[in-house]
């Protein structure tokens, strides 16, 4: 798989960056290396799409802060989650996520995944709003993006103030 030999988190790949870990807790990196039996456990599957690999963990973990590799990589993540019907974890990275970030994967999302975006009910429900269908999104569209691009913004500005 060409992806995980370029990954930066694939320990005997050769563009392994060993500094990218040290942001995690000594007892808590092996979940985000990625070695040659996480590799097979993940590609053994019958849907290796399927599956998160540390990567996605990376992402999932590191986006709220903004992190440089998360950010680069929150597309292909977006594209995983989606695959794997993760409503949860999909409303979790948005919910984590700048708010430039945000509209990034929301254009992203309605270019390539607009038949999945039933995921985010759970999100759309908090603002009052009924679950997506093809009819909701091309009459009230806005409402939807809205929703999406402005959850807990301001929450999230308080909480970097407090730190």
């Amino acid at each position: 798989m060409s992806q995980c030999e370029k990954c930066a988190l694939f320990l005997t790949g050769r563009h392994f960056a060993p500094d990218l870990p040290r942001h995690v807790p000594l007892h808590l990196r092996r979940i985000f290396i990625c070695d040659e039996a996480t590799r097979e456990a993940r590609n053994g599957k019958a849907a290796p799409e399927k599956g998160l690999c540390p990567l996605d963990l990376w992402v999932l973990t590191f986006i709220g802060k903004n992190e440089p590799f998360a950010i680069r990589h929150a597309g292909n993540t977006l594209d995983r989650l989606v695959a794997a019907g993760c409503a949860e974890l999909l409303c979790n990275l948005f919910e984590n996520a700048s708010y430039s970030v945000r509209r990034d994967l929301w254009l992203r999302m309605i270019e390539q995944h607009a038949d999945r975006l039933y995921l985010f009910d759970a999100l759309f429900e908090r603002d009052c709003l009924a679950p997506v269908t093809d009819d909701m999104l091309a009459q009230k569209g806005n409402l939807y993006q809205f929703s999406l691009l402005q959850a807990n913004s301001a929450s999230a500005a308080l909480f970097d103030d407090l730190t």
